[in-house]
C-alpha cells in the first residue's frame, strides 16, 4: 500500500524499491560526509515486480544502485522486514530485457533475505552480463541469506562481479548462506562470473568469499557452468560450499562445476558433485577445469562428475578435475 510520493518512513512507505534507493542517494549527497552514513531500506512486502514495462535507468535494472559522487560513499542495507525472504522479480523476457539489480561504484551495500529472479539479457544487448546482479568496479558488497535464481545473460547469468583492484586493497565481496541456482549463461559463468580488472595496481589481489553457499543447477554454453573465474589475480575462497549439478556444454566446453583460468581458488570442506561438461567438440573437467591457476581442496568431496564428448570419447578429459599446463592442484583429506 505504499506510494512513491510518500516520505519513505515506516508509517509512510514508498511503493517501489527504486524510489527508496533514489531517496537514500539524494540524502547521502546532502550529508556531504566523507565517512558515509548508514542507511537501511526495509521491504515490507513479500514480492516486488516492475510497475511498468521499461526500466528507466542507464543500467537497465529494476533496482539501480548507482551513487553519483565518489566523495560521499554510500552505505546501504536492503533487507526483508520480518520473517522470510522478499522476492524481487524483474519479469524480463527475450522481447523485454533487463537485469534485476545493478550496484555501481562508491557503494557499500549489504543485501539480506532477498530473492533476485527474472532477469533476462540477450547476447546482442549493449549490456548483456549479470542478469540477476551486476556489481561494478569498487563497490563493496555483502550478500547474506539470499537466493539468486532463474536469470539468464551472456556472461554471469546469476551474478557478474567485475571489480577493479585499486591500490587501497580493491574490493570486499562476500556471500554467506546463499543459493545461486537455475541461472543460465549463453557464454560463460552460468551461476557466477568473477573477473577482476587491472585497475591502478596490476599486482593487487581481489578476493571473493563464499561461506556455506550452494551453487546448483546452473548452465553455461562454454566455461564454468557453476562458477567461472578469470582476469587479473582473482582469489576465490569457498568455505563449506557445495557446487552441484551444474553444466557446461556446446562446442568446446570447460569446467562443468568450476572453471579457473587464472588466479586461485581455495575450497575448505564442502563438495563438488553431479556436474557435467558435455560438448560437441572437446570437453575438459566435468567437476573442475584449471588453466594457469591454482586450485586447492581441504577436507572436501569430489564425486559423480562427468566429462563427455558427442564427437568422440577420446575428446573428453577429466571427469573430476582437468589441470592444464601451468596449473597447481593440491588436495588434502579429500
Amino acid at each position: 500500500n505504499g506510494d512513491d510520493s510518500n516520505l519513505g518512513t515506516f508509517f509512510e512507505p514508498v511503493k517501489t524499491i527504486q524510489q527508496a534507493v533514489d531517496k537514500v542517494i539524494d540524502m547521502n549527497v546532502v550529508t556531504n560526509s566523507s565517512e558515509g552514513k548508514p542507511y537501511k531500506i526495509l521491504l515490507l512486502s513479500d514480492i516486488y515486480t516492475p510497475s511498468n514495462n521499461s526500466f528507466e535507468n542507464i543500467n537497465n535494472a529494476l533496482v539501480n544502485i548507482n551513487p553519483s559522487s565518489s566523495e560521499n560513499p554510500l552505505y546501504l542495507t536492503i533487507s526483508k522486514c520480518g520473517d522470510g525472504n522478499a522476492t524481487i522479480d524483474a519479469k524480463r523476457t527475450e522481447d523485454d530485457t533487463g537485469r534485476v539489480m545493478y550496484i555501481g561504484e562508491n557503494a557499500n551495500v549489504t543485501l539480506q533475505n532477498l530473492i533476485l529472479t527474472g532477469g533476462y539479457l540477450n547476447d546482442n544487448n549493449e549490456q548483456c552480463d549479470g542478469a540477476g546482479l551486476y556489481i561494478k568496479n569498487n563497490a563493496t558488497v555483502k550478500i547474506k541469506n539470499c537466493e539468486i535464481s532463474g536469470n539468464q545473460a551472456k556472461d554471469g547469468g546469476g551474478l557478474y562481479l567485475c571489480p577493479t583492484a585499486y591500490d587501497d586493497g580493491g574490493n570486499l565481496l562476500e556471500l554467506s548462506n546463499c543459493t545461486i541456482s537455475d541461472n543460465t549463461a549463453t557464454s560463460s559463468g552460468g551461476g557466477i562470473l568473477f573477473c577482476p580488472n587491472y585497475g591502478s595496481n596490476d599486482e593487487m589481489i581481489t578476493t571473493l568469499n563464499l561461506t556455506n553457499c550452494t551453487i546448483s543447477s546452473n548452465t553455461a554454453t562454454q566455461n564454468g557452468g557453476g562458477i567461472y573465474s578469470y582476469g587479473k589475480n582473482p582469489n576465490v575462497i569457498l568455505d563449506a560450499c557445495n557446487i552441484t549439478n551444474n553444466k557446461s556444454y556446446n562446442g568446446n566446453a570447460f569446467g562443468g562445476g568450476l572453471c579457473i583460468e587464472s588466479g586461485s581458488v581455495k575450497m575448505n570442506s564442502g563438495s563438488i558433485s553431479g556436474n557435467t561438461c558435455i560438448s560437441t567438440g572437446s570437453s575438459y573437467g566435468g567437476g573442475v577445469y584449471v588453466s594457469d591457476g591454482t586450485f586447492s581442496m581441504e577436507g572436501c568431496t569430489i564425486s559423480d562428475n562427468t566429462a563427455g564428448s558427442e564427437a568422440s570419447v577420446e575428446n573428453a578429459y577429466g571427469g573430476g578435475i582437468y589441470g592444464a599446463s601451468g596449473t597447481n592442484i593440491t588436495m588434502n583429506d579429500t
